[in-house]
């Protein structure tokens, strides 16, 4: 079929929506905005107690008959940016730019992830020549801090039992399984003494990773700044008695850490001999991260004298406690060639003259591999003294080999492309397992056009997969006329 190129029109929605705030938990404005659109398109709409929305687009060209399609993405964004970065998103608009085939944005995330699936539902919901049968484009709130938007649906809220969620990331690539998952907060009381006044104090920092995606981009074994940032203090401490004023690191359970820092006071005699530590291991990582990340640094600077700090039994105790906590791949699958099946996240760290608290986000495509690590964590906690708390959790969606949806899917890429897709189950987390957990009979399918680094400042877009996945969109949305 002929199929206009609509790629501008979606990145001019794209780019107005990249004006709204829409960080997870603040997705207010990004609602409202949905709304106003509905009602200047005189299009009936819906918002339910969390500010998830519905809006309901009649059928159009003889397609009344046919089953009503929902077509699904969710609102909110990872907000992260570089240190350097000035950048306010509960404010300021992505600033992004074209380099070549991809859209990227300066310093930030880009926000791809997923207001393309907004721009690209809009698109064609807004044009009166596109033909295709009833739609509910359903946008969820909060996925990225655990698919919050999705647990709070209620019954009744969308009625069509065929989904299309628009947030897989490889163009060619239909989504029909995702890992389950559950976040998981540990924290101790900490009960802070004088610092020494022979004590001097520094900051160590660790920036310069890659970070990225704690699901899709965990089997590539990229550095994780809060593992190097306590691989290094546990090296001062072997050696010197340090004590921990601070530390903070990392941000969103499902992002691997690029930056993470910390703030120690040291005796005044020890200082060169943290500092040629320090040097050491700057390059021990160069070394072991030689083909991979090619822009670590460590800096270790001194700072104003805290007049509180933990002491070196208690710092020992929380580094120790630190370093053994498992991040990483944990399982390969036995049944999907090259998947992850289990793995966790190191997130967050977070110390202060109260609380020494971390953020773990484990994963798996097993609920009962998933049960076990999550046992194995509460136990690690347990036994340093630690407090759990489960923040989120969302179940795994089994994939369905022989899905309808699925079958003809791949027939309409087929026809188009003159290649068969791809067909996978990823470990990461996708709305569709909670969906179709509330909504029986869902028939499934993720797909997307390809974006590179979600959830870090190098997020990319592939400018000449828009209009790949849209024509693909419609030309599926037609096959079901019946």
């Amino acid at each position: 079929m002929e199929l206009i190129n609509k790629t501008q029109r979606i990145l001019e929605i794209f780019n107005e929506l990249n004006r709204i705030p829409r960080c997870s938990k603040k997705e207010e404005r990004i609602a409202e905005w949905l709304l106003h659109w509905a009602k200047c398109h005189k299009l009936e709409c819906a918002k339910d107690d969390v500010n998830n929305i519905v809006i309901r687009v009649p059928a159009k060209g003889g397609y009344q008959g046919a089953p009503g399609i929902i077509l699904q993405g969710h609102m909110d964004m990872v907000c992260e940016k570089n240190s350097d970065t000035v950048h306010d998103f509960s404010k300021d608009a992505i600033q992004s730019y074209q380099e070549g085939d991809w859209l990227k944005a300066k310093g930030t995330t880009l926000g791809a992830d997923n207001g393309i699936a907004i721009a690209m539902a809009l698109a064609l919901a807004e044009d009166e020549t596109i033909f295709h049968p009833p739609l509910e484009l359903l946008f969820t709130v909060d996925e990225e801090t655990g698919l919050m938007g999705a647990n709070s649906l209620q019954p009744g809220f969308v009625t069509g039992r065929t989904l299309i969620n628009i947030d897989s990331e490889d163009e060619g690539v239909f989504t029909i399984g995702c890992a389950g998952g559950k976040a998981t907060l540990f924290k101790q009381k900490q009960y802070p003494s004088a610092t020494p006044n022979d004590y001097l104090a520094a900051e160590i920092s660790i920036k310069g990773l890659l970070g990225g995606h704690s699901g899709i981009d965990i089997i590539e074994r990229r550095a994780n700044a809060n593992r190097l940032l306590v691989r290094l203090l546990h090296q001062f401490a072997n050696r010197c008695e340090i004590r921990l004023i601070s530390a903070n690191g990392g941000t969103a359970h499902n992002a691997i850490p690029r930056e993470s820092s910390a703030a120690i006071a040291f005796h005044r005699k020890d200082e060169e001999i943290l500092k040629d530590i320090t040097s050491r291991f700057q390059k021990e990582l160069a070394l072991e991260f030689q083909t991979l990340e090619k822009n670590i640094q460590i800096r270790f600077r001194e700072t104003a004298h805290s007049e509180k700090s933990i002491d070196y039994p208690q710092t020992l105790h929380i580094i120790n406690f630190l370093l053994v906590l498992p991040h990483g791949v944990i399982y390969l699958s036995d049944t999907l060639p090259g998947v992850v099946e289990t793995s966790v996240n190191f997130a967050r760290v977070r110390v202060n003259q109260q609380n020494a608290e971390t953020l773990t986000s484990q994963r798996s495509l097993n609920s009962g591999a998933l049960s076990e690590l999550v046992s194995r964590m509460e136990a690690l906690a347990r036994l340093a003294g630690f407090t759990t708390e489960h923040i989120h959790s969302y179940p795994v969606w089994a994939p369905d080999w022989h899905s309808p949806l699925l079958e003809r899917s791949k027939k309409i890429y087929r026809s188009l492309f003159d290649k068969d897709p791809a067909v996978e189950v990823i470990h990461a987390g996708l709305e569709c397992g909670i969906i179709g957990s509330k909504y029986a009979g869902m028939d499934m399918v993720s797909i997307g056009p390809t974006i590179k680094h979600p959830h870090s400042p190098d997020e990319k877009l592939q400018i000449s997969t828009i209009n790949k996945v849209f024509h693909f969109l419609v030309s599926l949305l037609q096959d079901f006329k019946q």
